[in-house]
């Protein structure tokens, strides 16, 4: 999906007064200062202040670059399309500020001309997000702003900076990235939202959180206790196989206005392969798209009460928290579905590989994805992989001659002594096939092509 942000901001310029009679007025240039693009090339530099005297035609757009990219929304943003979600001058020069100050500019590269086209990113690897600045007559800039847990800072950051409309927009793309749900509607002066993180599969499970913000003007004396047992729902289709009862614990706790607290309602040992531990009930769930709803609610009457604050009592209904399911195949269910693609793809390789990498699910290991999709080891191209502090691996290997295989993943870290064992085999080339688990499914390349030769003019 293809997604704009237009920003415009009108120049009022003010007229100075001669001796006799009014002079002219001289148009104030709204050029950035230049300690906004510090860090940029004279370039750059130029460029973002073109942006500052084009405000008016000037639009961002924000999109997922990779695989999947049904499953990730982008913004659409503008003061000048009525077909899109509308911001003021105030929030136009808000973003364009923010995002000066933030390095934009000393990070972002210019995007050539015959490169600018909607949905196509050359020279960027997914999963990321890529954020575009446009304005007619200007060249186009462009950065990636990366994925995991930096992508959700960058994005809960540039939250902050829009409301209204805007500001749903950039809710939904980070719903789509964390399974983070949009805030609640407030209830005596309290807020909450679900927080999912993405998905279950065989491997790996989905955490639960509740978070909730005092947003009014006074301390608030909240039991968590409350979230132990707040009432969860899934889809109409979706019913659970167990419910249960549970004693009340009681938690209580004050927050200030604009605190926040976090609890952990769902684990992941609990809530994978098909199946969702919560609360006072569990689901056997079916692949596939599916969320998640809560509503909590508390009287305030639980003992213990802090004396400083008053006692929070209401009810709060959380919107939904987007998740997915992987169906977690058998090795034989696998091995069938791989062999018959083989077969019925085997005079088309590029159709057969994409269709193999369907059935890599995240969740899977290395070790397994290799058993779909097999390292031509006959090629000399080589693999290798990119290897950051957090421990997200960025895996490649040949198919044949033509395709390679792009993997992202992780290796879960559970002491220090494990950590410096996979970094040392990292650093040292090994695959890791059995301690890598993919969190997106893998994405089928082809290998550049090299231009053809210039022809060879014979010497007289």
């Amino acid at each position: 999906m293809t997604c704009r942000i237009g920003l415009a901001v009108a120049v009022l310029v003010a007229a100075s007064l001669a001796y006799a009679a009014p002079a002219p007025p001289a148009p104030a240039a709204p050029a950035a200062p230049a300690a906004k693009v510090a860090g940029a090339t004279a370039e750059v530099s130029a460029i973002a202040a073109e942006y500052w005297k084009n405000l008016g035609k000037l639009f961002f757009q924000l999109e997922f670059v990779g695989m999947e990219e049904e499953k990730y929304t982008s913004a659409i943003l503008t003061t000048t399309e009525v077909t899109r979600t509308r911001i003021d001058q105030a929030q136009a020069k808000r973003l364009l500020d923010y995002l000066a100050a933030d390095g934009f500019f000393a990070r972002a590269k210019v995007v050539p001309h015959q490169d600018d086209h909607d949905g196509e990113f050359p020279g960027l690897e997914g999963p990321c997000y890529a954020l575009t600045i446009r304005a007619e007559g200007c060249p186009t800039m462009r950065e990636a702003m990366g994925w995991g847990p930096p992508l959700v800072a960058r994005l809960e950051a540039l939250r902050k900076v829009v409301e209204g409309a805007a500001g749903g927009e950039i809710d939904a793309v980070l719903t789509d990235v964390t399974g983070q749900a949009a805030w609640s509607q407030p209830a005596s002066g309290l807020r909450a939202r679900l927080k999912t993180y993405g998905f279950i599969s065989k491997r790996l499970g989905l955490w639960v959180q509740v978070e909730i913000e005092n947003v009014s003007d006074k301390p608030l004396a909240v039991d968590l206790g409350m979230l132990e047992m707040a009432t969860f729902t899934l889809p109409e289709d979706q019913k659970p196989e167990t419910e249960r009862t549970r004693p009340r614990t009681v938690s209580w706790t004050v927050l200030r206005p604009g605190d926040t607290a976090l609890r952990i309602i769902g684990k992941s040992d609990l809530c994978r392969d098909g199946r969702l531990d919560l609360g006072l009930a569990v689901w056997n769930l079916k692949p596939g798209p599916s969320a998640l709803w809560a509503t909590i609610s508390d009287d305030g009457s639980q003992p213990g009460k802090p004396e400083v604050a008053a006692a929070w009592s209401g009810k709060i209904a959380l919107t939904a928290a987007p998740f997915w399911v992987y169906s977690g195949k058998t090795a034989d269910e696998i091995a069938a579905a791989t062999a018959k693609i083989r077969k019925e793809r085997a005079s088309n390789p590029e159709a057969m590989w994409k269709a193999l990498a369907e059935l890599v699910e995240p969740g899977m290991t290395v070790k397994e994805m290799k058993a779909i999709l097999p390292p031509d080891v006959t090629q000399t191209y080589g693999g290798g992989s990119d290897w950051t502090d957090n421990l997200c691996d960025r895996l490649f290997y040949p198919l044949d001659d033509t395709f390679y295989v792009l993997a992202v993943g992780f290796a879960p870290i559970e002491t220090d002594k494990m950590s410096a064992e996979i970094r040392r085999d990292a650093q040292a080339g090994e695959a890791l096939d059995d301690a890598m688990i993919l969190t997106l499914r893998p994405e089928i390349r082809r290998y550049p092509v090299a231009p053809p030769a210039p022809p060879v003019t014979p010497e007289p």
